[in-house]
């Protein structure tokens, strides 16, 4: 932020303004277990942190609770799960460690929403260097209170701290470049490459920052590349480790071409489907309510002062060209771009602003963005306010089965891979029945957990020797 002193104070007032919004909208059912949207990815982030806490942290040997080889085709007795480096459950599992007010899955949230703020402040600075304030107000609004960015940027996801690091290194090398500063700015990029490895598409934006002053030399270039390839070095290391482990690491292949639809993986690799979700279902309507998407358009069509904005905005379409099974699979996957998404809503807002030269004209501008953002609002929240719902009486069976289940007994829950229930029952096991009785005994399974009556019956037919621990209309127990 730079300018006069009473500039930096409206400047200072504004973001503490935006910040105490932002953190009461992520306040919003921050204490409530683990049931919500996309919980299944959320629990497995938040078993690892809850081993940390209990068995002491490893960053090398990372667990969670599904031992069956369901993710990765192999039996995962030990259950590894080796994906991103785990630094964001450490630091869940430390805060829960020091002080155990609260559960693992709050504190997750909690340290993503602190974040988040911090994220808000550096798109406050970027989109007030790159045009003005009223652009920089407006991008950090909608990612303070947009439905799906405070859902998402509150979930129990790696994918906040890892965009917090890319931002933070943005920051950085905005200004007046130093040694110093370029080397906290490339290790900061390191850190949000180990966390989540998808934010290696933001390299676009750190090689442009470091080049970007320099008069053109085919030599600065090659180095500035380099140094940037040198700062993927420990995630190459990573992949290399968790090499060791197969059984920990979930096939992902598919997830560049493909989705799950009805049980098989269907090809989308640039059909009309990939567009159709990904920039209408997602970006238009889910994440800014349509209303909004009038002025992100905008935004990308008008003037800044450099080209780091659209430096960010090719590094974001990288992202979803390259990972387009993922992206139409996952909402979860559009956390990435949110920051770019924020940006040139406020641009285009400001553009608007621009070409209203008269008072009057202002001052109707002003009246039609407040209310074009409000209904982008509520069109986003009628979409998102289901997610928080989710799922809601796992609590309840939670309960039940921890009265039959010992700790340390392994079980099988009957949901499809997910392993939201398993977190809630705070049991190691398999998310999905893939074997027989027979042959589950044998892995070491002495339970099974069904919402399927008529599961349950079949396989008490095939297997006399299984029993029936308990059941009411929703749910039932079997001890194998």
């Amino acid at each position: 932020m730079i300018g006069s002193k009473s500039d930096k104070i409206i400047d200072v007032v504004l973001i503490m303004f935006l910040c105490a919004l932002a953190l009461a909208f992520r306040s919003y059912k921050i204490n409530t277990p683990l049931i919500e949207f996309h919980s299944w990815r959320q629990a497995d982030t938040a078993a690892v942190a809850r081993n940390f806490a209990r068995d002491g942290i490893n960053l090398l040997m990372p667990k969670y609770d599904d031992v069956s080889p369901l993710q990765t085709g192999i039996d995962n007795p030990q259950g590894y799960r080796m994906v991103e480096f785990p630094i964001y459950n450490a630091a869940i599992a430390i805060a829960y460690q020091i002080a155990p007010i609260t559960s693992i899955e709050v504190w997750g949230r909690i340290i993503n929403t602190l974040a988040s703020i911090a994220i808000l402040i550096c798109i406050y600075s970027i989109a007030k260097l790159e045009l003005n304030r009223f652009a920089a107000f407006t991008a950090s609004l909608i990612f303070a209170i947009f439905p799906f960015f405070v859902f998402y940027s509150r979930a129990v996801l790696p994918e906040i701290p890892a965009i917090l690091f890319v931002m933070l290194a943005t920051v950085l090398l905005i200004r007046k470049q130093t040694y110093l500063k370029i080397f906290i700015a490339l290790s900061l990029f390191a850190l949000s490459i180990l966390i989540k490895p998808t934010t290696i598409f933001y390299a676009i934006v750190i090689w442009y920052l470091l080049i970007r002053n320099n008069n053109f030399s085919l030599k600065k270039y090659i180095i500035s590349a380099v140094v940037i390839l040198i700062t993927m070095i420990p995630f190459a290391l990573w992949r290399l480790y968790i090499g060791q482990f197969p059984e920990g690491v979930p096939a992902s292949q598919w997830l560049y071409t493909h989705v799950s639809s009805g049980g098989e993986l269907k090809y989308i690799f640039f059909r009309p489907a990939f567009f159709r979700w990904v920039f209408y279902e997602r970006l238009n309507i889910l994440i800014l309510g349509s209303f909004a998407f009038v002025f992100f358009v905008s935004g990308v069509l008008s003037r800044t002062k450099s080209l780091l904005p659209y430096a960010l905005l090719l590094a974001s379409l990288t992202y979803l060209f390259v990972f387009q099974g993922g992206n139409v699979q996952h909402e979860y996957y559009q956390i990435i771009i949110l920051p770019t998404v924020a940006l040139f809503v406020g641009f285009g807002a400001s553009y608007f602003m621009n070409i209203a030269h008269s008072r009057i004209r202002q001052v109707i501008t002003i009246i039609v963005i407040v209310v074009s953002l409000g209904f982008g609002w509520y069109i986003s929240w009628d979409k998102v306010r289901h997610y928080y719902y989710s799922l809601s009486d796992i609590p309840k069976f939670a309960k039940i089965v921890q009265m039959f289940v010992g700790p340390k007994d392994w079980i099988i829950v009957d949901t499809g891979g997910d392993t939201t229930a398993l977190y809630a029952f705070d049991r190691k096991g398999s998310p999905g029945i893939y074997v027989g009785t027979v042959e589950m005994r044998e892995k070491g399974y002495k339970y099974l957990f069904t919402y399927v009556h008529e599961t349950a019956d079949n396989l008490q037919k095939a297997d006399p020797k299984i029993t029936r621990l308990f059941e009411n209309d929703r749910c039932v127990l079997l001890k194998l």
